[in-house]
């Protein structure tokens, strides 16, 4: 079950990285588009750190084992980067 959803989050994961690299293309000469890019990354580099922190927490406390942690850092990243695509998506709308 965890590695079906590896596998999802890691399809999730490229296609945020899809998305932003067409935001970036998108935006490349636009001084909104790097503001919007910064307060972006604000909200997902904070969000991903609370994430890895709860991961860490349960590998430390043994509720993850070993074998298991490539997943849930696989599934924690590709939260933190759909959190940073939605938030670019959000903002581009918010300031257009």
């Amino acid at each position: 079950m965890l590695d079906m959803f590896a596998t999802v989050s890691t399809l999730l994961l490229l296609v945020t990285i899809l998305y932003w690299a067409y935001f970036l293309d998108k935006n490349k000469n636009d001084e909104r588009g790097d503001q919007i890019v910064g307060k972006a990354a604000k909200i997902s580099f904070s969000s991903l750190f609370v994430i890895m922190g709860f991961i860490t927490i349960f590998y430390y406390n043994e509720r993850i084992t070993p074998d298991f942690l490539f997943d849930y850092m696989i599934i924690g990243l590709s939260v933190g980067a759909l959190i940073h695509a939605v938030s670019l998506f959000l903002y581009d709308r918010k300031y257009q």
